[in-house]
């Protein structure tokens, strides 16, 4: 089974997927959790990541972007997803494919949707999650999360201007009226709130 989690910066994904994937390990599920850009195993693909999320490289086109997060994916696919899922894991993986219409398509103004939809699955050669959640959040109350985290500094994308994930936002919102297999949560509620939303989609959608 391949789970994503999807969301704005500072949505609380990372948080919520520790929960569950210590919720499967206790009902003795086989269960490996991943990220993108990356991929837990992966060296080309995290050689990739680096250079996405340097702020040393400001001046990348937003193509180029478009391309490395698709190149990172596919290898992602190759070396970590793909093999894991025949394994008989459940994959849960910190981003995927809508992450890409979201911020490419919609923040990035970048082709028309269903063109972006038609790369990424050359990228995943067709593989699609069985369910994707999106942790949605207002994007300021995001930014002031992760300012508190982390080094703002250190990442390209959380660089961004607030409009920037507004519009990245709006694009999640938009890809859940379209897309099947894609449910939303409310990310500005208690920890043990939102895990509850999450346990709900696992447990009614996909009968775990």
């Amino acid at each position: 089974m391949f789970i994503v989690f999807e969301g704005g910066e500072g949505a609380g994904k990372t948080t919520q997927i520790k929960n569950l994937t210590k919720y499967f390990e206790q009902k003795g599920k086989k269960v490996i959790t991943t990220r993108e850009p990356g991929g837990n195993g992966s060296k080309i693909a995290e050689d990739i990541r680096k250079i996405l999320k340097s702020p040393e490289n400001s001046s990348m086109s937003h193509k180029t972007e478009l391309f490395l997060f698709l190149a990172s994916r596919a290898q992602h696919i190759q070396e970590v997803i793909l093999p894991k899922l025949e394994e008989g894991y459940i994959v849960i993986s910190d981003r995927f494919s809508f992450s890409t219409i979201a911020y490419q398509h919609f923040g990035r103004n970048l082709f028309e949707y269903d063109f972006i939809k038609s790369l990424n699955n050359i990228a995943t050669t067709g593989i699609t999650p069985d369910a994707t959640i999106f942790f949605d959040i207002d994007p300021e109350k995001g930014i002031n999360r992760i300012k508190d985290g982390r080094q703002i500094q250190d990442c390209r994308l959380d660089q961004e201007k607030l409009e920037f994930h507004k519009k990245v936002r709006d694009g999640f919102l938009q890809i859940s009226e379209k897309e099947e297999n894609f449910y939303s949560v409310d990310a500005e509620k208690k920890e043990a709130e939102v895990f509850e939303q999450v346990l709900q989609i696992i447990n009614k959608k996909l009968n775990i």
